[in-house]
């Protein structure tokens, strides 16, 4: 699994932090959606599913940091990549544009 992560810390009022990346699903479900190597616990929590054409997006919504990670207060979206997920995590409650983010990945990533 890999991630990138912008404009962590406190940048100012105008900035926000966001992450991208992709993995086997097995791994995003250790690393990003269960506790196992989190510090604070606070497991994100479902708030939708949808398809676009032909992809399914998982949307989540993660505890205030510190809970979750290095996703906490994000809304994420993941998309199905054939046996991986991509996906965009953006702080505070921006699931258009974690949509935007998570299909702009997969587009380039070629997936099905």
């Amino acid at each position: 699994m890999w991630l990138i992560t912008f404009n962590n810390g406190d940048n100012g009022p105008r900035y926000l932090h966001w992450i991208m990346g992709a993995g086997q699903r097995s791994s995003v479900d250790q690393y990003l959606l269960s506790d196992a190597v989190n510090d604070v616990k606070g497991l994100p929590k479902k708030i939708g599913e949808s398809t676009v054409g032909s992809r399914t997006l998982l949307i989540y919504r993660y505890p205030p940091h510190p809970a979750g990670g290095p996703n906490g207060g994000h809304t994420a979206v993941f998309v199905t990549c054939g046996d991986e997920l991509v996906f965009a995590s953006l702080h505070g409650s921006l699931r258009a544009a974690a949509e935007r983010l998570a299909l702009a990945l997969a587009d380039e990533a070629d997936c099905p």
